[in-house]
């Protein structure tokens, strides 16, 4: 213990400072700031709740495994959920970029073509445009190395026309052949046209030789065919035609009554008109008698 006045140490069991001389205070100081911190404290804990037990402590631990298991079996619902909806949009999206990937070529495929401006040359006839009166061949030729399309009813060639492998043979008539070009990576030339007309003038009568009539003894029948035409006859009182007799050279006149027939045909498969003759051939040995 220390003295109030002086601060020197005194003994235990002195009643006054052997420096001083002030009387040593046995009763402490009131602090009346302390007794009011404890009146709080008291205060305090008497307002603080019970202490739980056991038994509480385990009823409120199940009830908190519970609340627990809702919330994750909530949680996982909406994580399952986002992850459908993530699914649904991914499928969706590539559905769409599937059905915008081929226009998307077109429109990248198409300027490339047009950069490359490719002038393929347009395929030639061997015939020109006309009139013929004789059958004709017609030959389509290419500069460049491709497929030829054609037509010939005049229609506009693509590619589902005619394959050209070889000379078209042209019939009778008017015939409009039509034709393009087109290389290994799809230039197309543009289209070239020739009209052909074949007309086939039917060729001249033949000419039998001797007329018609009476005649005695031994005679030779002889045919005048035009040129580059066959003569077809009979001496029968029958029709003519591809069948019959072919005309090689003059024949001798049967005895009795004989009518010949005859046609010819030229090279265009155009038959002519028939020439007819009729003879009454008497045998010389039976005249004298």
């Amino acid at each position: 213990m220390q003295c109030k006045k002086c601060g020197t140490e005194i003994k235990e069991g002195c009643l006054f400072c052997h420096n001083c001389g002030e009387a040593v205070q046995m009763v402490p100081d009131y602090e009346p700031e302390f007794d009011d911190l404890q009146i709080r404290i008291a205060s305090a804990q008497t307002k603080l709740p019970n202490k739980p037990t056991v038994k509480q402590l385990e009823e409120k631990t199940e009830e908190g495994i519970k609340v627990l298991k809702k919330v994750n079996w909530k949680l996982w619902g909406v994580i399952l959920l986002i992850l459908l909806g993530i699914t649904t949009f991914a499928v969706s999206y590539g559905t769409v970029l599937k059905k915008q990937e081929p226009v998307a070529l077109q429109q990248t495929e198409l300027p490339e073509v047009n950069k490359e401006n490719v002038n393929i040359p347009r395929p030639t006839f061997n015939w020109p445009a006309g009139q013929y009166s004789f059958y004709i061949s017609v030959e389509i030729f290419s500069e460049t190395d491709g497929t030829i399309y054609y037509t010939l009813d005049g229609s506009t060639p693509d590619e589902n026309a005619y394959v050209y492998t070889e000379p078209i043979h042209l019939n009778e008539g008017t015939t409009v052949v039509r034709a393009f070009v087109m290389d290994s990576d799809g230039n197309s030339s543009d289209i070239s046209s020739e009209v052909y007309e074949l007309e086939f003038g039917a060729p001249d009568k033949p000419t039998i030789f001797p007329e018609s009539g009476e005649y005695v003894g031994e005679h030779y029948i002889r045919i005048l065919v035009p040129n580059d035409c066959i003569a077809y006859y009979t001496l029968d009182g029958t029709l003519p035609n591809e069948s019959s007799e072919i005309y090689t050279g003059e024949f001798l006149m049967p005895t009795g009554t004989t009518t010949v027939q005859v046609i010819v045909k030229d090279e265009n498969g155009v038959t002519s008109e028939m020439s007819q003759v009729t003879y009454v051939c008497t045998d010389a040995d039976k005249t004298v008698m």
